[in-house]
């Protein structure tokens, strides 16, 4: 799939741990690069099966999203000792926006789709936050298939006109101290998007097979 809108140019600080996936052309070589930095910090014994188990999650990740994205934001390590369980992809919004009417007008009405939506700041531009619940998949063992999800969905305008965006943001929710977990993981997803900039124009779509 092509993706008809244009990626705008997105800077942001990723957190110890964490990389960051361009679904363009160089995909593949983006993985190999980051397989290649984690294998040399791993025992010799254990490099290739890491090789294999890396990559084998990143190229799921990439073809899981990059028909619908333009970026990936996840870990592959702990940050500060601490594992975090969610993952932030970038994506053009799923609904077309009227270039012609006031931004401000699109973002009344998303704030309007959703109890709890709140009117955030991002990069130095207005937008809106809205927050859910996905229930998880059981199967009739009781074992889990997709386990429950807090997803978070951040709409702005980079530049005000109609390169609208979303940030989408995904907390797995552990069966364990789950209110206390989810609550630290939306702090780090709202602390993570005020570092966010928009430095310049826009940069081409990437593309997808």
């Amino acid at each position: 799939m092509t993706l008809s809108m244009r990626a705008p140019s997105i800077a942001v600080l990723l957190p110890e741990g964490w990389i960051r996936l361009r679904f363009d052309d160089t995909i593949s070589s983006q993985i190999d690069e980051v397989v290649a930095f984690v294998a040399r910090g791993v025992d010799t014994g254990r490099r290739d099966l890491a090789r294999v188990q890396l990559r084998r999650l990143l190229q799921r990740a990439a073809a899981d999203a990059q028909d619908r994205a333009y970026e990936l934001w996840m870990p592959i390590a702990p940050t500060g000792g601490v594992t975090i369980p969610l993952t932030m992809t970038v994506a053009p919004s799923p609904a077309p926006l009227d270039p012609a009417r006031p931004a401000g007008d699109h973002l009344t009405a998303f704030a309007a789709s959703a109890p709890g939506a709140q009117f955030v700041d991002v990069g130095g531009r207005p937008a809106v936050r809205v927050a859910s619940d996905v229930a998880g998949n059981q199967d009739e063992a009781g074992e889990w298939l997709d386990l429950p999800r807090r997803r978070i969905i951040t709409l702005v305008a980079p530049h005000g006109g109609d390169d609208w965006i979303v940030f989408f943001a995904e907390i797995i929710v552990p069966q364990e101290g789950a209110a206390e977990i989810v609550a630290a993981c939306e702090f780090f997803v709202d602390a993570f998007l005020k570092t966010v900039r928009f430095p310049g124009g826009s940069a081409p779509a990437p593309t997808g097979e």
